[in-house]
């Protein structure tokens, strides 16, 4: 897939099918195990993590910073 800079893009599908498992190798959390991701033309591999990590941003469907903690 492609994205262009500024368009927003949701990734749907069900349970197992790689939704998270891609979104981790873009933002290099996992190693990709075979062939290569795009940023701007580069293979991500040629950016620092941290920029990638800056530059992307995702929402999760769960709640991860506190899970633990309720408010009643």
């Amino acid at each position: 897939f492609n994205i262009k800079e500024g368009e927003f893009f949701v990734l749907i599908g069900p349970s197992g099918c790689g939704k998270t498992t891609t979104l981790k190798m873009i933002n290099r959390l996992i190693p990709l195990s075979e062939g290569y991701i795009y940023f701007n033309n580069k293979p991500i591999s040629d950016y620092p993590v941290y920029e990638m990590r800056w530059d992307i941003g995702y929402v999760l469907q769960q709640i991860a910073l506190f899970p633990h903690m309720t408010i009643k």
